[in-house]
């Protein structure tokens, strides 16, 4: 059953930033089937809104946004387009643009039997604060606004990397909770958008064409990857991985440095690397705990692959 183009989502009740903490809320959009994803991590000055949906048909619907806002979207499966008077935009998947959205009603048509996107909203005043040291990029950026139309900070869609997919994928996957869920998400928001603009030269326009998206990395790979997030603090084994792939372990190694580009072995380093670098930064618990929570019994063991991995010790983080 399609949706109607009568159906009404109100942007405005859907943003919310907070001056301080990190809330996570339910997202209803209304033009869903009940069996959709909605998720939404609400900080200061930007919030993500992560939607996955399966559909047998095309989805039609009315945006009415009572604020102007910058939306960073991401079009992981399916087809997104959005039109705003007489300007559009469409997003296919594997590609993504900034794009400005004034106050306004907007039709939504989203394709596919499966449909997922990844939405970062930002107001004005995160973006001018992040990019004070960017003076070109902040005047081409917000110079969007100027003519209070739909407009897109890129010419053409972009295709994903694969640093935007790893990026992506540690902000979908994000194992931490409370202040050190939402530094974490800030530093990562702040590095992903940084990256985008320095990476793109600025060329805007209103309309943006359509490209033959890139392969992304395979749901599985992504839930392997969720499965290691999981379980740093413990022994995994690459036969304990492929049971839980549902694939054998010749096609788990090579299919996980396809998607990742490196071994499994070196994926889970780097990320308890990481979160073991988050946990020391936040002074919240000691060394040896750390080495415990990242999987190293032994904190002097810990601390030697911390050294190989960053060049400096643990205890040199301030």
């Amino acid at each position: 059953m399609s949706i109607s183009k009568k159906t009404v989502f109100k942007g405005s009740k859907a943003i919310g930033f907070i001056p301080n903490g990190i809330e996570e809320v339910a997202v209803d959009l209304g033009y869903l089937p009940k069996t959709g994803l909605q998720r939404e991590f609400r900080l200061n000055g930007f919030t993500l809104v992560e939607v996955d949906y399966s559909s047998k048909e095309a989805l039609n619907a009315v945006l009415e946004q009572e604020s102007p806002y910058y939306k960073l979207i991401f079009q992981l499966e399916g087809l997104n387009t959005i039109q705003y008077k007489n300007n559009s935009i469409t997003l296919a998947q594997g590609y993504y643009n900034l794009t400005y959205f004034p106050k306004g009603n907007y039709l939504l048509k989203q394709e596919g039997p499966k449909v997922s996107h990844y939405v970062i909203t930002f107001s004005t005043t995160f973006l001018e604060k992040i990019l004070t040291t960017q003076d070109g990029l902040a005047l081409n950026l917000l110079a969007l606004q100027s003519t209070n139309q739909l407009n897109c900070f890129w010419k053409e869609n972009k295709p994903f990397t694969t640093t935007i997919c790893t990026l992506l994928n540690q902000m979908k996957t994000i194992p931490l909770e409370g202040s050190l869920k939402k530094s974490f998400l800030e530093a990562k928001v702040i590095e992903l958008l940084l990256h985008l603009l320095q990476n793109n030269p600025y060329k805007q326009v209103a309309q943006t064409t359509l490209a033959k998206p890139p392969q992304l990395v395979p749901p599985v790979m992504h839930k392997v990857e969720q499965y290691l997030l999981y379980n740093l603090h413990r022994t995994i084994t690459i036969a304990e991985l492929a049971v839980f792939a549902g694939i054998n372990t010749s096609k788990l190694k090579s299919e996980f440095k396809i998607a990742f580009g490196q071994t499994i072995f070196k994926h889970l380093t780097r990320l308890r690397m990481e979160k073991a670098k988050y946990l020391l930064k936040n002074k919240e618990t000691s060394i040896a705990l750390i080495s415990n929570q990242v999987g190293y019994k032994n904190p002097q063991h810990f601390t030697a692959a911390f050294k190989r991995y960053y060049g400096y010790l643990p205890s040199d983080i301030h």
